[in-house]
């Protein structure tokens, strides 16, 4: 007999005891207390293997023992079988299908539901068809379907963690889906973080979330913030946003000069994070009614550039004859950069001769007069890359460069002869000089 019935037998015995036999009921009494004793040890109440419990390990003992049934939260990320999950949806994006198992309470009530959703189980329930399987499926575009699992994180567990890179995807889905608070909660976000450093990746975000609207928006702020956006971003943006955005009236930039350098910048930048720049781009970013005049700094990187990738560019006439084509035009900046271009990697190299240097003579060379420009001597940025061109572009920056010296030193001249002399020998001095080198001039132009 176990030890409950035998407790169980004795209790209705000491229930059923006279007063009278008050021997007897002092007998079934200790019988009672030995028995509760026994069960005691024997469930760990107050010992457990022979060693003294407290209340608290007493009552974590009982606590072990009793079946309670766990709280869950429903999660589409756990096993469908654990989840309880009532509803499959399908992805499709036009090549790939996602399945996730997930639970039409939690998709279609409370404040984070879906719209889109509860319309479509509110047809399902209406038809009521009985061969109606438990499957929904969603369209969705490519761009936007890897972004689905943070969508569904937000519905569950009010969970969201923004960025330049996932704001406008959930953007598009919290429309498609129609999950109110989620699309005022990002559109918020995005108005706040949209700035000079941002734009650029918003512009190519939204471009490939086709989302017309915040494009729009970040076009207006590129445009304001043009001269500005850091270099290494620029890149981003979209190419057919950019070409609309250089011809804009109100762009952001002082002078063509300086926006030849943004151009220059964005093109490098695109190359550099293996981005197209195909002809028809540089062509349009290079062309005359875009870049009337060229930076004397970027001169030599455009030749070097579309002599490599787009010679045809490069002497391209159109309608405003050779004037017009970017050689011209980059050959007269570097020409009037003259100093830096050619001078500066002559004195460079001379005064690292003078200081011990090599004279970038081979051995075999003997006593040949040292060359200047020759090939892999230690010169500069600009020196490599007037040493890259071709000859014929060289010749031309020579030719051009030449007639700008010739320039500088007659408006030196000028200057120094509508200087207020000290003595009437120095100012007859001065006029003496000017009308000679003009006789000289007529000279030469009669030979």
């Amino acid at each position: 007999q176990s030890s409950a019935s035998l407790y169980y037998t004795c209790k209705i015995m000491a229930s059923r005891t006279t007063p009278e036999d008050s021997n007897d009921t002092d007998l079934f009494k200790e019988a009672e207390d030995y028995l509760k004793l026994k069960m005691n040890n024997l469930f760990g109440l107050s010992t457990a293997c022979g060693i003294s419990a407290t209340a608290d390990q007493a009552q974590t003992t009982v606590n072990k023992y009793t079946f309670q049934e766990e709280q869950r939260t429903a999660s589409w990320r756990l096993d469908p079988r654990t989840s309880k999950s009532d509803w499959i949806m399908v992805v499709k994006d036009g090549k790939h299908r996602q399945i996730y198992h997930v639970h039409k309470e939690s998709l279609v009530h409370g404040e984070r539901r879906s719209g889109m959703l509860l319309k479509q189980f509110e047809i399902i329930y209406n038809k009521g068809d009985p061969t109606q399987k438990n499957v929904t499926e969603v369209v969705v575009d490519s761009y936007s379907a890897p972004f689905v699992p943070l969508l569904l994180d937000y519905i569950y567990e009010d969970k969201l963690d923004l960025d330049v890179t996932v704001a406008p995807a959930l953007r598009r889905l919290a429309n498609q889906f129609d999950v109110r608070p989620l699309y005022a909660l990002v559109s918020s976000f995005i108005q706040q973080d949209l700035c000079e450093k941002t734009v650029a990746r918003y512009l190519e975000q939204a471009d490939l979330a086709s989302d017309k609207e915040l494009s729009g928006i970040a076009v207006l702020m590129a445009i304001q913030s043009f001269d500005i956006i850091p270099g290494d971003e620029l890149g981003h943006v979209p190419p057919h946003l950019f070409q609309q955005m250089v011809p804009n009236k109100t762009l952001n930039c002082p002078s063509a000069e300086r926006l030849s350098q943004r151009i220059a910048t964005y093109i490098r930048a695109r190359v550099g994070n293996s981005m197209d720049v195909d002809q028809e781009l540089f062509f349009f970013l290079t062309h005359a009614n875009v870049l009337p005049c060229i930076h004397a700094d970027e001169a030599l990187w455009f030749l070097n550039y579309a002599e490599e990738h787009c010679p045809d560019v490069l002497d391209n006439e159109g309608d405003g004859g050779y004037e017009s084509t970017l050689q011209y035009r980059c050959s007269l900046a570097a020409s009037k950069n003259w100093k830096t271009t050619l001078l500066g990697p002559v004195q460079f190299d001379i005064k690292r001769i003078k200081e011990g240097g090599p004279r970038d003579i081979s051995e075999d060379e003997g006593s040949k007069p040292y060359r200047l420009f020759r090939d892999g001597a230690e010169i500069d940025k600009s020196g490599h890359a007037y040493l890259k061109l071709p000859d014929r572009m060289k010749v031309e920056i020579l030719e051009m460069a030449l007639l700008e010296s010739n320039m500088d030193h007659l408006q030196v001249d000028r200057e120094n002869m509508f200087k207020k002399p000290q003595t009437r020998s120095e100012m007859t001095d001065s006029m003496l000089r000017i009308r000679s080198k003009d006789v000289r001039d007529k000279q030469m132009a009669f030979y």
